[in-house]
């Protein structure tokens, strides 16, 4: 190719380059870049007895703009920025989640949720509550504008190039090829696929799903889809496959992750509820108990205190923590051995002599398929749910573990911390 060729092609991509990367600027500009991911939570718990709408007066107050521009003045951020980011979510009937979300600084949300529960605790239209637990959430950075602008102005140059390039080559006579001259050409032998194997986080279809169910639940239980889970495990206990569920999380995790598998367990049992079954949770992961969390009620002791004798079933057990729905939750973590607990014979007698008193009994058990703890809690159960997070394959342990199971109904349950609709 000429080198007045190459030379004009050069200049008609680097005049393309430049003319999208200035369009490019122009319409980025006019977005906003700043993150839109959650960036701090706190989940709160109201006390009162008359709270059902506490979660309503919490969300009227902390978005009025008197509210706001407390917290503007002891957070030192704009108001306009904080009407943006301040969020109420309900959950259940007497707590809810305030959330901040699309802030421009995160690192300081600590400090601005700080200051807004710090004001609502001192709000008179407020009912009183105590926070049950803080969260920081993953965020997304802010996109690099120059960079995205260069970087598209060239990857447009570049483009141009090769397809002028092209456009402008020569013609080439088309000859026909002497049987003498022409080549053998080699064919590469078919690669061998690889075989998935069982024990690299691979899914097994083979068992049944209950469905999805959302990490918060901000319409109810009915949107969220644990009602509808919640069906499907009457329909199990109905026709006498299963009554004693164990819960456990399919996949390890932080921060959020770390409590799916449990928010989860308190969806279905409270959804179980409402559709009439009375229904028991038991908390068996002792070293990180969450259900009294979640629930906002511990009795005298859980499982541990029964098995040790320092506290009866009933000292244990807290009626009606949701209408209909019985726990036994765990006060504090535990500091011995798990499996010598499970494997006792009070843990063992326990679910016997509950066991004609509910219709379904739900086992939080711990996050983990191949310790010693959970073969002595799996064993007194009918079923299995495997809880996954936005569809992420479960663990190694997880799969093997479930694979290995004959004796068990096993099930999978999603829970997907986006907002999307059923």
């Amino acid at each position: 190719m000429p080198a007045n060729s190459i030379f004009r092609r050069l200049l008609i991509s680097a005049a393309g380059a430049a003319v999208f990367a200035v369009a490019a600027a122009a319409v980025l500009d006019k977005r906003d870049l700043k993150s839109t991911s959650e960036n701090a939570s706190a989940y709160v718990i109201f006390t009162e007895a008359d709270a059902d709408t506490g979660a309503e007066a919490l969300r009227t107050q902390l978005s009025s703009v008197d509210m706001l521009e407390k917290i503007s003045i002891e957070a030192d951020v704009p108001v306009i920025e904080l009407s943006y980011a301040l969020s109420v979510r309900s959950f259940g009937e007497s707590s809810a989640e305030i959330i901040l979300s699309g802030l421009r600084e995160p690192e300081n949300s600590p400090v601005i949720l700080g200051a807004l529960i710090n004001l609502a605790e001192k709000s008179e239209d407020i009912p009183s509550f105590k926070v049950g637990s803080y969260c920081d959430m993953k965020r997304t950075p802010k996109l690099p504008f120059m960079e995205i602008c260069v970087g598209a102005g060239l990857v447009t140059g570049l483009l141009i190039f090769i397809i002028s390039g092209l456009i402008l080559r020569p013609k080439k006579n088309n000859q026909r090829e002497m049987p003498s001259e022409k080549k053998e050409k080699k064919t590469a032998p078919p690669k061998t696929p690889k075989k998935e194997k069982l024990n690299e986080g691979a899914d097994i279809p083979a068992f049944e799903s209950i469905g999805d169910v959302g990490f918060f639940a901000p319409e109810g239980i009915r949107k969220n889809g644990a009602y509808d889970a919640a069906l499907k495990l009457m329909g199990f206990a109905a026709s006498g496959r299963a009554r004693i569920f164990a819960v456990s999380a399919a996949s390890r995790g932080e921060g959020k992750a770390a409590v799916f598998s449990e928010k989860c367990t308190a969806y279905l049992s409270c959804a179980l509820a409402e559709c009439g079954q009375k229904v028991a949770v038991i908390e068996c992961s002792l070293k990180k108990p969450m259900i009294g969390r979640i629930f906002g009620k511990t009795g005298a002791g859980g499982v541990s205190g029964i098995a040790a004798g320092s506290c009866t079933i009933w000292n244990a057990l807290v009626p009606d923590a949701r209408r209909n729905v019985d726990i036994i939750a765990e006060s504090s973590p535990y500091e011995g051995d798990p499996a010598e607990v499970f494997g006792s014979d009070a843990f063992g007698q326990l679910l016997e002599y509950i066991s004609g008193q509910y219709d379904i009994i739900l086992l939080c058990a711990p996050k983990a398929w191949d310790c010693a703890e959970w073969a002595a809690v799996k064993k007194h159960c009918d079923g299995v749910i495997a809880v996954r997070l936005d569809d992420i394959p479960p663990d190694n342990c997880c799969v093997e573990g479930m694979a290995s199971e004959k004796d068990r109904l096993m099930l999978w349950c999603n829970v997907y911390s986006s907002e999307r609709k059923m």
